[in-house]
């Protein structure tokens, strides 16, 4: 490591010349910095580097954070604080040099001056040096790729001889496959097997509890035992359309249990096919959503409710009001046989009264609508 002297501007012995002659005609950058961040050296790369990234000229006595661009300070000062503290740091910066992405290795080392006292040296200041290291990083990058090359070719070797091997046996392996999922999903969700006619062939413990349906009772049937009356013959037509298309098909579902009570299921229904393509089973699966419908359900119910209110205040209420501003232009046309002064009293009275009655009956009115808008909001972030 090169150490120089707290005064750069006396006189150098000749092997100090050399060195620093070596510096500067090197091609790797080299700044000195002191304790207080003022360039002390800096060789020809250096200036060379900063001229490429368009920054000030770098002058000896000038503070290093007039060169230190924006998105760079925190890196900068979390490392040069590092190396005050006797911290060699290394690090790998990116920068954009006449539209190109260049790549340098960055050390901050801690330089010293010379000392009576070997044990104890004193802290000249922190030494910046880079190197580019494009090379270095082409050559990364095309190791990376030629890797990323043979594990494909060792993926697409494995695939075939997969292919190859592949027999009969492939069926059986996914039939327990479908077996591990059904275990693994026994105690969340309802599931069911039907097949290619949509007799039901399994029914797991989840959809007897909650179709009220015993196991043998479900089996052979198809689902129109648990059908509710709600859905349209077309809402059927169109998923029995789609499963036998080869298609996945997802929708929310009314049903209705043995003991006549209904519930809501998210359902999602998957073609199973054979190792030829040929569907041979339906596998379906149900998300249990009665509550979260039953909610949609009491939601709709209050905004009807807010709306009869809404109606029936400002109806009834409006009617006084108009009948009171009616009997204020009945008394103005009689106003002749009236004392003027008692009269205009009441009158304004009587107006004032009335025309705050009706700006009331508005408020509540606005209120009453802004609260039905809000319920509704409510109602289509839960739906989401």
């Amino acid at each position: 490591m090169i150490k120089f002297f707290s005064n750069l501007n006396a006189i150098m012995t000749s092997h100090q010349v050399i060195l620093s002659a070596i510096a500067h005609s090197s091609s790797e950058i080299m700044i000195l910095v002191s304790r207080e961040f003022e360039v002390l050296y800096y060789n020809r790369a250096a200036q060379n580097f900063f001229n490429l990234l368009d920054l000030p000229k770098i002058e000896v006595g000038t503070n290093i954070w007039n060169y230190i661009k924006e998105d760079f300070l925190v890196d900068f000062t979390i490392h040069f604080a590092k190396a005050l503290a006797g911290t060699e740091v290394a690090t790998e910066v990116s920068v954009n040099i006449k539209g190109k992405r260049n790549y340098y290795l960055l050390r901050y080392s801690p330089t010293y001056e010379p000392s009576s006292n070997d044990y104890i040296p004193k802290l000249l200041g922190v030494l910046l040096t880079g190197i580019n290291i494009n090379q270095q990083k082409e050559n990364e990058i095309l190791i990376k790729q030629q890797h990323e090359e043979l594990l494909a070719s060792e993926e697409e070797l494995r695939q075939n001889v997969e292919e190859l091997m592949a027999s009969q046996e492939q069926i059986k392996q996914q039939n327990q496959q479908l077996a591990n999922l059904m275990n693994a999903l026994e105690n969340s969700t309802i599931l069911s097997i039907t097949d290619r006619k949509g007799r039901i062939i399994k029914a797991n413990k989840q959809f007897c509890e909650i179709s009220k349906y015993t196991l043998s009772e479900l089996l052979g049937q198809d689902h129109r035992i648990i059908n509710s009356g709600y859905h349209s013959k077309e809402f059927w037509a169109n998923m029995w359309k789609t499963i036998t298309q080869g298609k996945v098909w997802q929708g929310e579902v009314k049903n209705k249990a043995k003991d006549g009570s209904y519930y809501w299921v998210h359902s999602v229904n998957n073609p199973i096919f054979d190792t030829e393509g040929n569907i041979v089973q339906f596998f379906s699966i149900r998300f249990l959503i009665t509550e979260r419908k039953e909610a949609e359900e009491k939601i709709k119910a209050q905004n009807k409710l807010l709306q009869e209110i809404a109606f029936v205040q400002s109806h009834i209420i409006r009617r006084p009001v108009a009948n009171i501003l009616g009997l204020i232009n009945l008394l103005k046309m009689e106003k002749d046989n009236f004392g003027k002064e008692m009269f205009y009293t009441y009158l304004d009275l009587l107006e004032k009264a009335a025309r705050e009655t009706d700006e009331v009956v508005s408020t509540i009115t606005e209120r009453i609508n802004e609260l039905e808008e809000m319920l509704g909001l409510e109602q289509e972030e839960k739906i989401g």
